[in-house]
This record gives C-alpha cells, sequence and structure tokens, in this order.
C-alpha cells in the first residue's frame, strides 16, 4: 500500500490564453511538479466563454466542467431580501466605486444615454465580482463523489493562469520551491510546528495561504488568492454540502450584525480571505510567495473596474 498521501487539486477560473502558447503548458505542469511527493486526482472549473484546455492537458482530469456564468444570475435573482431589509439581494453582490463616477459610460448608462442598461451592467460586475470563487467552489463540488474512494488529505485551490515568479533568479525559486514542499510535507505530516508533542504552540491550521498576508485594523486580513491549500476533512465537512449562492449569501446576512448599513460583498480578491473565515477555516500564512499570473493583462475586465 503506497504511503503517499492522496490530495485533490482543484483549478478554477477563466482559463483566458491557456491555448495560446505552450509555455502555458510548461507553466501548469511546473506548478503540479510541487505536488510531485503526493497522489492527486485532478479537477477542474471554468466558464462556457472560455476555451477548454487543450486535450493533452484535459486528459489529466478525474473530474471537469464547464458552465455559463448565467448559473450566477440564475441563482441570485430570486433571492428574498435579507431579514428586516427591503431591496433585491442580487445589488449587494457587487460594490459600485466612486470613481467609476468619472467614467462615461458609467454616466451615460445612469443617465438612460447608453444602449446598456444597469441590470446587464450590474450581471457582468457581478459575475466579475464573485466569478473567481465561485468556481473554485464548483471545482470543490467536483470531489465530492470521490471522498469515499479516496479520502483526501488535503485540497489545493489554483487559478489556470499561474505561474513561478522568476523575477528574483533560479536559485530564489529553487530555494523556495524547496520551503513550499517542506512547509506543505509538515502541515500535512503534523511534523515540526504543527506536531503537538513538539510545539505547545501547535493549532490546527485548517488551511495554507502565502505569506504576503496583510492585517490591517478592523478590516478583513488580505492574502495572495493564486493558491490556497485546504485540510481535506475540513474541506468535505464545510464545503462539499452547500452551494455557492448558499454560502455567499450567508455572509451577507452575516454583515447586518456588523455595522453594514447596506452590507455587500467585498470586491473579488479581497473577498476571497473573508469566505474561507467565514466558511470556518484557521488560517496560517506560511507558504511562500512564489506565483504570479502569465500571460497578457489587456482585456482583463475587473482591472479595467478595479474589481
Amino acid at each position: 500500500m503506497s504511503e503517499r498521501l492522496k490530495i485533490a487539486i482543484c483549478y478554477s477560473g477563466q482559463t483566458r490564453h491557456f491555448n495560446k502558447d505552450p509555455r502555458y503548458t510548461q507553466d501548469f505542469l511546473e506548478i503540479l511538479d510541487l505536488f510531485n511527493e503526493y497522489d492527486y486526482d485532478l479537477f477542474g472549473h471554468t466558464w462556457a466563454d472560455h476555451e477548454d484546455p487543450h486535450s493533452e492537458v484535459l486528459n489529466k482530469f478525474t473530474e471537469y466542467r464547464r458552465d455559463d456564468q448565467g448559473i450566477i444570475w440564475d441563482a441570485i435573482i430570486n433571492l428574498r431580501p435579507s431579514p428586516n431589509k427591503y431591496f433585491p439581494v442580487w445589488t449587494q453582490f457587487f460594490q459600485t466605486k466612486e470613481e467609476w463616477y468619472d467614467k462615461p459610460e458609467y454616466m451615460d448608462m445612469l443617465k438612460g444615454k447608453s444602449d446598456k442598461n444597469f441590470i446587464d451592467f450590474a450581471k457582468e460586475r457581478i459575475y466579475g465580482n464573485i466569478g473567481q470563487i465561485w468556481s473554485a467552489h464548483e471545482s470543490f463540488l467536483l470531489t465530492s463523489s470521490h471522498w469515499q474512494q479516496n479520502m483526501y488529505s488535503f485540497v489545493v485551490k489554483v487559478r489556470w493562469d499561474l505561474m513561478i515568479k522568476y523575477f528574483n533568479g533560479h536559485e530564489w525559486v529553487t530555494t523556495n520551491k524547496e520551503r513550499f514542499k517542506d512547509v506543505l510535507y509538515n502541515w500535512s505530516h503534523k511534523k515540526m510546528e504543527w506536531d503537538r508533542q513538539v510545539s505547545s504552540h501547535s493549532v490546527n491550521t485548517s488551511c495554507l495561504c502565502s505569506d504576503d498576508c496583510i492585517f490591517e485594523y478592523n478590516s478583513t486580513p488580505y492574502a495572495n488568492d493564486h493558491l490556497f491549500v485546504f485540510d481535506g476533512p475540513e474541506l468535505r465537512s464545510k464545503i462539499i454540502n452547500i452551494k455557492p449562492v448558499d454560502l455567499l449569501t450567508n455572509m451577507l446576512y452575516r454583515y447586518l450584525g456588523d455595522s453594514h448599513n447596506y452590507p455587500s460583498l467585498p470586491s473579488a480578491h479581497t473577498l476571497w480571505m473573508d469566505w474561507i473565515q467565514y466558511a470556518g477555516f484557521l488560517v496560517s500564512p506560511k507558504l511562500p510567495n512564489i506565483f504570479q499570473a502569465n500571460g497578457p493583462s489587456e482585456g482583463k475586465i475587473n482591472k479595467e473596474w478595479n474589481i
């Protein structure tokens, strides 16, 4: 019987330019090589307005699915107003930005001088705001029928457009790849600082994130969202039995108990840590920050609207 831990690696988000150049496939394989000490199953999810990965990659996946982003709108349009509130809940799935009022196309739309109406605009902003987390949740759900046969020790959330950043040089990359593997091994095998017999300060960390985490008073911590690692049994119990819309809506209702007069979900990347904490994971920022997005940045609507 193999002593190698069984894990799930879940790719999600937009495939974007994945098929445009062979180097993006090499980036994909280099990321997988970080987990070469484990037996892994690959799961993948993306949106229907993006291409499937080419067959060389797609054939590696245990399960893969592509959905129309309209499933997000269909799920939230009929949500009931939150307790003691009298506004449609879908308006809370994105935040408007003050700088939008400096955009002529936004002002024209509000004044009825544009071919685009606010509902269509809101749909696009909602997809941009929660689409990444929604896709990740869907990729986690793809594992649900495989747990009985494979009790995954941990589950990795990773983006399609990911690469190792080399601007610090190859020596730095080699050192930090090994550090990444060491942290992951010690955490998954309960060694070193995670061994309660060794460290009196050991805690049951159930999520690892990168060590570029930012903390600010009265604000949700921020961590690079390129990759997260979740304890397998914890993810199974906290995520597999809840729909994406239900978890996000419950987060909104939670805000009503805080200082939010008109609560709304945080923007895209800052939403991740709030989602993780609300789901009940205990986070430790121990993984070296060795990742960056690959490929061109043009055409990314989120950047245009600062989401």
